[in-house]
């Protein structure tokens, strides 16, 4: 159990693009209950990268906090970290399916360090409403 009288349904791992700052709250609330979040450029490359451990060790202390029931790996379209669209040739497929793997890579280390948690995959679409304003939908892949 948590150090805290509470708990929280997800820890999401995201990408810390302010598109995704400012709007992904109310839909990972939607879609998973109450929702810690974690992460940095290019949401689960730190976890890929064994060279750097600052993502695990923030979910570790959330987990010890809010003894989380879900770790929640998140991509989002055109992430400057992996190139943005261009960086895939223009191609939303091919954006779509790169992330795929990151996310599959990612969720194998997780896993690993994790057992005992379910962890879900996403991928989310950021759409312009203009005035530098976006929503965001998320397509939880497994």
């Amino acid at each position: 159990m948590s150090q805290n009288d509470h708990s929280f349904d997800a820890l999401a791992v995201v990408c810390g693009d302010g598109r995704m700052t400012r709007t992904i709250g109310p839909a990972l609330a939607q879609q998973f209950g109450i929702v810690d979040t974690t992460g940095g450029p290019g949401s689960v490359r730190d976890i890929i990268d064994d060279s750097k451990s600052y993502v695990f060790d923030n979910i570790d202390v959330y987990l010890s906090l809010h003894n989380n029931k879900k770790i929640v790996l998140t991509m989002h379209e055109d992430c400057g970290a992996y190139g943005g669209k261009a960086g895939h040739g223009d191609s939303r497929e091919a954006e779509i399916t790169h992330h795929k793997e990151l996310l599959l890579e990612a969720r194998a280390k997780v896993v690993a360090r994790y057992p005992e948690i379910e962890v879900v995959l996403a991928l989310v679409s950021l759409v312009s409403v203009g005035d530098n304003k976006y929503e965001t939908s998320i397509e939880i892949i497994s």
